[in-house]
């Protein structure tokens, strides 16, 4: 397990708030993070981030979280990548959507709105199960 300073998140969400509270949060906290909108975006940044934590949004545009998640699965089953699914919902209530992301191999869950201290909360016990 890495030192939380060496902890690389990718935070993938299209609303821009959230995209950049998640994003600040984490890097006031040592954190290093990048940031991108939808889940394609987040495949392809994976090839050369390497992030060690994927904390993406269940409803987004263009490619959706359980999209990216299918298209993560190698990379959560046989190198470790940790991913925490948060989403405020849809046409369905949000804990019906992330409890598909967690069978869909989310090792964490998050509903929106949440707190920063939520927030910090989930992602410190993700890395540290290790």
């Amino acid at each position: 397990m890495r030192e939380s300073l060496a902890i690389k998140v990718l935070v993938v969400d299209d609303n821009q708030d959230y995209n950049e509270l998640i994003a600040e949060t984490l890097l006031s906290n040592g954190y290093e993070t990048s940031s991108v909108y939808n889940g394609y975006e987040a495949e392809k940044i994976c090839a050369y981030f390497k992030p060690d934590l994927v904390i993406t949004d269940i409803i987004m545009p263009e490619q959706d979280g359980i999209g990216l998640l299918t298209a993560l699965q190698n990379q959560i089953l046989d190198n470790g990548l940790k991913v925490l699914a948060v989403s405020g919902g849809g046409r369905v209530a949000d804990s019906d959507y992330l409890t598909i992301a967690k069978n869909f191999g989310a090792q964490g869950t998050l509903e929106k709105p949440f707190s920063s201290a939520k927030l910090l909360t989930k992602v410190k016990s993700l890395h540290c199960d290790d």
